[in-house]
């Protein structure tokens, strides 16, 4: 007899899915210039953060798999995302403050609070717009304090 499965068939696909997402951005990032990597990712949360801000906020319906995935894609991009910021990598085109190569360990450490955030988001996804609302909130504060200090707008 065969023991019962742990998860869904859904899970399963959507694991498979980020995993092969996740390479598969990483791969492509490896052979992108710094400034583009790092576009590239901020690109992939602003698009997972307008799902999950809508979603949250009620102009969407709030969907569990959708939420789900916008967090595992924002996990995805955030995986390496300090090293998208080698020293040498400071460019007036980029939105990258000089606050990043100045105060490395602060950066790296508001980095990996951000990837924290959003693990701990996934650990247990969203099941409801409320719970969506906390895990969010906690994603996106993150998001606001790395750019209050981290990011020139231009």
């Amino acid at each position: 007899m065969r023991p019962p499965m742990t998860r869904s068939p859904r899970s399963l696909i959507l694991a498979v899915s980020v995993i092969a997402l996740g390479a598969g951005a990483a791969l492509a990032e490896a052979h992108m210039d710094p400034i583009e990597a790092r576009q590239q990712a901020m690109k992939t949360v602003g698009a997972s953060t307008k799902t999950l801000a809508q979603m949250a906020n009620g102009t969407n319906p709030f969907d569990a798999t959708a939420a789900e995935t916008a967090l595992s894609e924002m996990q995805a991009a955030v995986a390496d995302f300090a090293t998208y910021f080698p020293d040498g990598s400071e460019s007036d085109e980029s939105e990258a403050a000089p606050a990043i190569f100045s105060d490395r360990d602060g950066f790296e450490e508001q980095v990996a609070e951000f990837q924290a955030d959003i693990d701990t988001a996934l650990e247990t996804p969203p099941s409801s717009q409320d719970e969506l609302k906390v895990a969010f909130g906690n994603v996106a504060g993150n998001c606001k304090a790395c750019h209050e200090t981290y990011r020139v707008d231009k």
